[in-house]
């Protein structure tokens, strides 16, 4: 029911595919660790996960707006 209303109102979020598949790599490596090791190509630099961080906030805060205006 959301989706319709969303779809209908041409609201539609800008994702930036290259960020989530590194969020979630490092999700996988981290939840599901290989026998060598966590993260096996090392931890994300601090710059890297601000950027993780800044990007999920502005996600969960747009879900949370949409959800409000049209739940």
């Amino acid at each position: 029911m959301i989706f319709a209303k969303i779809e209908k109102q041409k609201i539609i979020p800008e994702i930036d595919n290259d960020i989530l598949d590194r969020i979630n790599q490092v999700y996988i490596d981290t939840r599901y660790p290989a026998d060598y090791g966590l993260l096996p190509g090392g931890k994300p630099s601090l710059e890297m996960i601000d950027k993780f961080y800044e990007y999920t906030k502005s996600i969960y805060l747009m879900a949370e707006k949409i959800i409000i205006n049209f739940g």
